[in-house]
């Protein structure tokens, strides 16, 4: 019987595979005036534990100052790669002009590619259906200028002391990855996971 290990962010998303994906933001960004990132973390921060998805993305637009485009149209497609979810969160201007329901097509895709663990391929035609909502009511120019950086953001690791630790309730929250949290929580929305 084979052993099946388990991957971790960087090992799917390797430097070749961030640089196509960044070459495929600014692909996208091509067709669009809106501003894309990707961010991927490992798992969430420990003063994240029990909020909702939704908040922890925003809370990653904030700190990505995503907020401070002149137009407010940032777009960050969040990856929370051990809980297994995503979240799609665009900024003010954005959501003005585009449903949020517009999104479900988007995580009906990365849900498809990322359950058969094609990460790049899912990401890349997630970028695709974006742009494909949003080109009409943020169109290029030409010359836009590119307010926010096309590179892939790889959140850390949380140190290893941390899972030395004897578990408890409050740790399940937090992701911890033993096996008798693991068997304890709940399952996130379907829109918003790939099982």
């Amino acid at each position: 019987m084979a052993v099946q290990t388990h991957k971790h962010v960087k090992d799917i998303f390797t430097k070749p595979v961030l640089d196509k994906i960044a070459s495929y933001i600014a692909e996208a960004e091509k067709g669009t005036s809106a501003e894309i990132r990707v961010s991927v973390r490992e798992e969430r921060d420990h003063d994240e534990s029990g909020m909702p998805i939704d908040e922890v993305a925003k809370r990653e637009f904030l700190k990505l100052g995503m907020d401070k485009t002149t137009a407010r149209n940032g777009i960050l497609l969040f990856i929370l790669f051990e809980e297994r979810k995503f979240y799609i969160y665009g900024d003010e201007g954005v959501h003005k002009r585009v449903h949020p329901e517009t999104w479900k097509d988007v995580a009906e895709t990365l849900k498809e590619h990322f359950s058969h663990g094609h990460f790049e391929e899912g990401i890349h035609n997630a970028l695709k259906k974006i742009v494909s909502h949003v080109h009409t009511k943020f169109t290029s120019t030409g010359e836009s200028k590119n307010e926010l950086s096309n590179e892939v953001v790889i959140g850390e690791d949380v140190p290893e002391k941390v899972e030395d630790r004897s578990c408890s309730g409050e740790r399940r929250s937090r992701g911890c990855r033993k096996k008798c949290c693991k068997a304890s929580r709940t399952r996130p929305e379907s829109q918003k996971t790939w099982r």
